[in-house]
């Protein structure tokens, strides 16, 4: 459980980092039906502009929404946790994700503000449930 919990903190200290450093909202997206998770943020330069941050591989690297096959969404560098797109949550054995909605959206402004509602992380031994401070964006585990 211990394990889990300090997964998904971990996403969420990325997606809330990320919104920060970058000047622009992040969203986790995590799929309950597919178990699968990524990182969403809307685009926010013009075409060259956006062709040139690439080229200078800006501190997160973007591509943007909506651009089908590789690179599709935000795909955060390797050193990062590697959460690209569709990246499986991959928690251990005997813990399982309860989400409030199939497909549930976390939201980080850059003020460091989230939005979103709670996921559960359960197993045998119990469960814990993880919601973020609306206002500073830490995660709180009950």
């Amino acid at each position: 459980m211990t394990a889990a919990t300090r997964k998904v903190e971990r996403l969420f200290r990325l997606a809330r980092d990320s919104a920060i450093h970058g000047g622009r909202p992040v969203t986790v997206v995590i799929d309950s039906v597919s178990g699968l998770v990524w990182l969403d943020v809307p685009p926010a330069l013009g075409e060259r502009e956006w062709e040139t941050a690439e080229r200078e591989r800006s501190p997160f690297e973007v591509s943007r929404p909506g651009v089908s096959g590789p690179g599709a969404g935000m795909l955060p560098r390797p050193d990062n946790g590697g959460l690209g797109v569709g990246t499986s949550l991959e928690l251990p054995r005997g813990i399982r994700l309860e989400l409030p909605a199939a497909r549930t959206r976390f939201t980080f402004a850059p003020s460091g503000q989230a939005f979103g509602e709670h996921l559960v992380l359960a197993g045998s031994a119990g469960a814990r449930q993880v919601t973020l401070d609306q206002w500073t964006g830490d995660v709180v585990v009950r």
